[in-house]
């Protein structure tokens, strides 16, 4: 997890997010890709980060994030299809909805639902480092989406986290953030047949 200052350093905010405060206080998120855990400032390849990551999410504050109560977790690229000319910011990249969180804290991530399948790094040759940015929400109720993406590159571009979160449950602002960051490698073509490009 990020810390506000790398969120800031990162400039996921206001890249993301619209203000650099995530109140991350009472819970622990862990994303992995086999061994490779997200960290500050860590490079991954595409094809290291093909699969969907191995998630494990932990509450310990149990007043302010409610047994019953769920999580959801997104995947965005704020630098599509480049950091200079990021005019398909932010590409979604996963949706992973309604984690439960269970009486003792812990939170089933098998439990969710994929409302975009995952789709994993992607970044076009030349276009150097791209952020891949996790944010986790709180929510109280189950969230409900009419839409749901398939493995396609369809309807994902000026995907906004922020505003389809408030659009969907009343908030925008998330309580946990990763990043890792990704250039092209010998995988991305292969993604892009898997997508339809």
């Amino acid at each position: 997890m990020l810390t506000n200052q790398q969120i800031r350093d990162l400039e996921i905010s206001p890249d993301v997010l619209s203000k650099a405060h995530v109140d991350n206080e009472g819970i622990e998120m862990n994303i992995s890709y086999g061994k490779h855990a997200l960290s500050y400032g860590c490079k991954l390849t595409p094809t290291q980060a093909q699969h969907e990551p191995t998630i494990h999410i932990k509450v310990k504050d149990l007043n302010k994030y409610k047994p019953g109560h769920y999580l959801t977790l997104f995947m965005t690229d704020p630098d599509a299809p480049s950091r200079e000319s990021p005019i398909r910011r932010e590409w979604l990249h996963y949706i992973h909805a309604n984690m439960p969180i269970k009486e003792d804290g812990t939170v089933d991530s098998k439990a969710g639902q994929n409302i975009a399948e995952y789709v994993g790094a992607g970044p076009p040759e030349g276009s150097g480092y791209h952020r891949y940015v996790y944010t986790l929400f709180y929510h109280e109720n189950k969230l409900q989406s009419s839409q749901h993406w398939k493995l396609s590159g369809r309807d994902r571009p000026q995907f906004r986290v922020e505003n389809w979160m408030k659009g969907h449950v009343g908030s925008g602002s998330p309580i946990a953030v990763a990043c890792f960051e990704a250039e092209w490698d010998e995988y991305v073509p292969e993604l892009y047949k898997k997508l339809g490009h």
